[in-house]
């Protein structure tokens, strides 16, 4: 890597981004550099991990030229979009758990309103071997029109 950041820590392990070979990458690591994990998906063209909770982590892969909200839970193949439906270029900033849900802040771009909004995604912490089902709500602030 050319350079790295760390953003986030839980416990022992800490996500970020490391540049390799020009390549933005979502990261995990364990407390060394000879531990680091590549989190950035097949197919994307850079990725960044910004927040940590136990076994998951939360950032973005860009995809088709947009970044995708994404969750992974400690390899580049555990990656899961997180729902978008009317936002683009979405970012996950946060993530917390109570043992029963995940709770997943960020942000995205409305075309609706032309410009970025609050985003929080929830969804039941899945049993070992399968995947959460999340929704979204989008926070908005109110705005006058003019």
């Amino acid at each position: 890597a050319t350079w790295s950041r760390a953003t986030g820590v839980s416990g022992s392990q800490q996500v970020g981004v490391a540049s390799v070979d020009g390549v933005q990458r979502a990261s995990l690591w364990s407390g060394t550099a000879a531990s680091w994990v590549d989190l950035n998906p097949a197919g994307a063209t850079g990725s960044g991990a910004n927040d940590i909770h136990g076994s998951h982590q939360v950032g973005w892969a860009e995809i088709d030229g947009f970044r995708r909200a994404s969750l992974w839970s400690g390899c580049a193949e555990s990656r899961e979009d997180l729902p978008s439906f009317f936002w683009s270029d979405t970012v996950a900033t946060g993530i917390w758990s109570d043992e029963s849900f995940i709770y997943i802040s960020g942000y995205g771009f409305s075309n609706d309103t032309e410009g970025y909004q609050a985003l929080l995604w929830t969804g039941v912490v899945p049993a070992p071997s399968g995947a959460a089902l999340f929704t979204l709500v989008g926070l908005l602030a109110a705005r006058r029109r003019r």
